[in-house]
């Protein structure tokens, strides 16, 4: 009723391998046109951990999504410890940055809160340089209308740069 999420979401994207990535990761990705990423949400919450430590057994790679206004709130503090330790890559996808009174991502004020994340993850076992992307996935325009998002072929982008390809047992005898 509150909009509270209570168990793991799943959603998943397909995207076309880059040439680049092809390259990168040669005979593992070559008989491959494609590659799917299953995103695994997490409910963010102390109370649930039980259900965040279970779903963190399917997961390669941690993706934090933190509003680029309001930073490192409780529950992105506790999901940030989890991370550290249960996973070993991170990205921060800082959302809502078109919410900034000159927007776009390169506007001092998204850097100053960049800075501020980066301060306080270098007390953290990722540290201050782990990669975060700047995004706006729901933009608002004139009349509150949505535009299309910006920074998620950037995060994709990122996402592909540090991702590995885990070695996966597709048949059992």
């Amino acid at each position: 009723a509150r909009g509270i999420t209570l168990d793991l979401g799943f959603s998943a994207f397909i995207i076309q391998i880059p040439d680049w990535f092809r390259e990168k990761h040669g005979d593992l990705v070559s008989p491959y046109d494609f590659l799917q990423f299953t995103l695994v949400d997490c409910p963010g919450h102390a109370s649930l951990m039980k259900t965040i430590i279970g779903g963190a057994s399917i997961i390669d790679f941690m993706m934090l999504i933190v509003d680029g206004q309001k930073l490192i709130q409780t529950q992105t503090a506790e999901c940030i410890v989890l991370g550290e330790i249960l996973m070993d890559k991170l990205i921060i996808a800082m959302n809502k940055v078109d919410m900034f009174p000159d927007g776009g991502v390169k506007s001092p004020q998204v850097q100053a809160q960049m800075k501020k994340l980066r301060a306080r993850f270098k007390h953290t076992g990722f540290g201050p340089y782990l990669p975060i992307v700047p995004v706006a996935a729901a933009p608002r325009g004139e009349n509150d209308s949505v535009e299309e998002p910006y920074g998620v072929e950037d995060l994709i982008n990122m996402i592909l740069w540090h991702i590995d390809i885990p070695n996966r047992e597709v048949q059992k005898n």
